[in-house]
């Protein structure tokens, strides 16, 4: 994912997410692959690097997915169509439902999962949590057998990172 702008001016679109925010995700999904990771960041044993082109190969049931938030579109239409094909995936991105992306894929999902808070990705350069994401985050659940009966839930971004940092 790319955290650019005022607040954010790396431009690396490969931000990491925070192992404590996966585990929490784990206890509810059995994650067998992660489709968009580097050796540093995977989550799961089996996972796809960006040569590996996770768009181009076949997923499982669950997968997992923090895509660079540049090609979030092509990501949630994958994920869609592996869900046709009976595979599961969940898909970590912004919370901008102003965007096509939001509108044509995201809601034919079987559920999206707003963040309250934000994130602290974890940085490519010094693989630690870097700052605060600049905008809020969502979870887009492609559960295959339940696509386009998409409900809406929310949940505590940094619950597991705040009692760590105290």
């Amino acid at each position: 994912m790319t955290l650019a702008g005022p607040h954010h001016s790396s431009g690396q679109d490969c931000w990491a997410t925070p192992p404590e925010f996966f585990e929490r995700l784990a206890g509810r999904f059995d994650f067998k692959l992660d489709a968009c990771a580097q050796d540093w960041s995977a989550k799961c044993s089996e996972w796809y690097s960006e040569q590996d082109d996770g768009l181009a190969l076949p997923w499982q049931s669950w997968t997992w997915c923090n895509p660079p938030y540049s090609k979030v579109s092509d990501w949630l239409q994958k994920a869609h169509r592996e869900a046709t094909l009976g595979n599961s995936s969940v898909i970590l991105m912004f919370a901008r439902t102003d965007t096509r992306a939001f509108h044509q894929w995201a809601l034919k999902a079987s559920e999206i999962v707003f963040l309250k808070g934000r994130l602290k990705f974890i940085d490519p350069s010094t693989h630690k949590p870097g700052l605060t994401a600049p905008s809020p985050s969502m979870l887009v659940i492609f559960e295959a057998g339940k696509l386009g009966q998409c409900k809406f839930s929310t949940m505590n971004a940094r619950e597991v990172q705040n009692a760590k940092e105290e």
